[in-house]
């Protein structure tokens, strides 16, 4: 599992080909399974911020 923070609260994460985004209560507020598309939500959600998408979100853990 992969974990992005925002100063805001809000918190990505992303698992395995799922990914959701969290508010700063931990409530999920958007959330996708993007097996279509590609195998791995990590990788997906950190070329999205690499594109500037996300902005203010930071990578603070990945675990196997």
């Amino acid at each position: 599992m992969a974990r992005y923070e925002h100063a805001n609260g809000e918190v990505i994460e992303a698992t395995g080909t799922r990914y959701q985004v969290l508010n700063a209560l931990g409530e999920v507020v958007r959330g996708a399974d993007i097996s279509r598309w590609a195998d791995d939500a990590e990788k997906w959600i950190d070329n999205d911020l690499k594109d500037g998408y996300y902005a203010g979100f930071v990578k603070v853990a990945t675990t196997a």
